[in-house]
């Protein structure tokens, strides 16, 4: 994707939702399934046998960090709306957007 040139106060905004939305993009494309997604309280992953995980809300806040997780991650605490998830395993990383109902 290429790089916005536009000028205004929300220039960096626009950088990093371009940035999120290539890794996004380039997520998808790996064998790696973040399900049910809209989800509820349990978030599986599958695909990957040992990770990392971070959620993020859109402000980009990080809320939420675990590592050595095997399977699933338990995200009843969220509140309703739109996430970013952050897979980290054997160096590489993945980012996937997710909907808690």
């Amino acid at each position: 994707m290429k790089k916005n040139s536009i000028k205004n106060n929300n220039s960096e905004e626009l950088k990093i939702q371009q940035l999120v939305d290539e890794k996004i993009a380039h997520s998808q494309y790996s064998n790696i399934s973040l399900y049910p997604n809209p989800v509820i309280d349990k978030l599986i992953v599958n695909g990957l046998t040992k990770f990392s995980i971070s959620i993020y809300d859109l402000y980009g806040r990080h809320l939420f960090n675990a590592d050595k997780v095997t399977a699933s991650i338990d995200v009843s605490n969220l509140t309703p709306g739109i996430y970013l998830i952050h897979l980290k395993s054997e160096g590489k990383s993945y980012i996937y957007k997710i909907v808690k109902q």
